[in-house]
């Protein structure tokens, strides 16, 4: 018995913090320029062509906007945080079967403080860093002044390739490998494993 009042007394001088509530001093929108990058809107169809001339349609499925925070410990600790607007659309293709996400948000990427557009082609992935001009940036990637895709030209076109973050095994032989990005008309060009494309078509 004797313990147990010695032990109630320490964990008395321990303050909790569980009835605290975090407390939201800032909430920071997307700017126009931001939302920009993503030039898709809901139900938009997007025309492209297989490199072996067969045309289909990708839809906008989805264009959503929510709150993210970088309150990172249980919200019952209580203290102060900030809530940064995010962007996340979707893409969908009958056949081929594709499944493209895109998502920006300006939550500072860790302590770089870097801008991150996160672009996801099924399993395959790639960041895009932008600037605070909303300017995609040429690192990790190939920047293009312009490029012809389908015999139009584009301007400002980013090369990025695509990483598989989920499954590690060598079996899959067919799979998205780089994508062609730029602010005006979004996927530009997914090249595959097999050097067959997927091009947008105007």
């Amino acid at each position: 018995m004797k313990y147990l009042i010695i032990y109630l007394i320490i964990l008395s001088a321990f303050p909790t913090c569980c009835n605290d509530e975090a407390v939201e001093t800032e909430k920071i929108s997307l700017s126009e320029s931001e939302i920009k990058l993503i030039p898709y809107s809901i139900n938009q169809s997007i025309n492209f062509k297989h490199s072996n001339g067969f045309i289909f349609n990708f839809i906008v499925t989805q264009d959503t906007y929510n709150w993210n925070s970088d309150n990172y410990c249980d919200e019952c600790c209580g203290g102060e945080y900030t809530s940064y607007q995010e962007r996340l659309v979707s893409l969908e293709s009958e056949y081929p079967e594709f499944n493209i996400s895109l998502s920006l948000n300006n939550l500072p990427y860790f302590e770089n403080e870097e801008k991150i557009m996160d672009i996801n082609i099924n399993r395959y992935n790639s960041k895009l860093k932008y600037d605070d001009n909303s300017k995609l940036i040429c690192e990790n990637a190939i920047c293009h002044n312009e490029i012809v895709v389908n015999d139009k030209t584009y301007y400002n076109v980013i090369e990025s390739e695509l990483e598989n973050n989920y499954d590690t095994s060598s079996s899959i032989n067919l799979f998205p490998q780089i994508i062609l990005y730029n602010n005006n008309f979004g996927i530009i060009q997914i090249k595959m494993s097999n050097n067959e494309t997927y091009s947008i078509n105007h």
